[in-house]
């Protein structure tokens, strides 16, 4: 499966909806949790509500922006970002996912 690839520095949106299987409704779950760990780093996380970046487009649509700039340098390459996005309460579920953000480019300058 190919990867969807950003430059570092892009701004990487990820969108999720949820939505209830027997009626194809939406719904917005009791809790919406949003995390990210980039080359298998530290993990982030971003709870809807809580002070975080998630934004909530219309009943059960979520999005997320994050800003890509140093997920990836000249010296640490192309990096993988692993996501997942998950929900409890009414709207259960878990979705994962994952980017590839390669450095940005350098114009090199010759004195």
């Amino acid at each position: 499966m190919d990867l969807e690839t950003y430059t570092a520095g892009d701004v990487w949106v990820s969108e999720i909806s949820f939505i209830v299987t027997k009626t194809k409704r939406p719904i917005d779950p009791t809790v919406v949790v949003f995390e990210y760990s980039v080359g298998g780093g530290t993990t982030v996380s971003h709870t809807y509500g809580v002070g975080s970046s998630i934004t909530k487009t219309s009943l059960g649509y979520y999005q997320v922006k994050t800003d890509t700039t140093g997920f990836a340098t000249t010296m640490t390459g192309m990096v993988t970002v692993n996501f997942v996005w998950a929900s409890s309460g009414d709207g259960q579920a878990i979705k994962q996912g994952a980017i590839r953000v390669k450095p940005p480019f350098v114009v090199p300058t010759f004195h």
